[in-house]
């Protein structure tokens, strides 16, 4: 894993993690290497979405309360991250 700050720093930048905190980015870079829980994808859905399991390690460095997260990607390109608890509701 990479350091802290270099989470922030890319959150930090305009794009695709605009707005969003450190663990988006962790996860998304995650997500990359294929070892995720697919959800969703662009070709059945308007979005993509995955989800992962945090250690307690990871939750640690990010502050996280909760260890299940889904990460997303819209239609615009767009990354954010969320609680899985809330994937349903948000979906719908």
């Amino acid at each position: 894993m990479k350091t802290l700050d270099y989470y922030k720093e890319q959150a930090a930048r305009p794009g695709k993690f605009e707005g969003q905190s450190p663990l988006t980015v962790f996860i998304w870079e995650t997500s990359l290497e294929g070892c995720l829980e697919p959800l969703a994808d662009q070709e059945t859905d308007s979005f993509w979405a995955e989800r992962i399991h945090l250690t307690g390690s990871e939750m640690e460095t990010f502050g996280a309360e909760v260890s299940d997260w889904v990460i997303i990607q819209d239609s615009q390109g767009f990354v954010f991250s969320i609680p899985f608890e809330q994937f349903d509701s948000w979906k719908s």
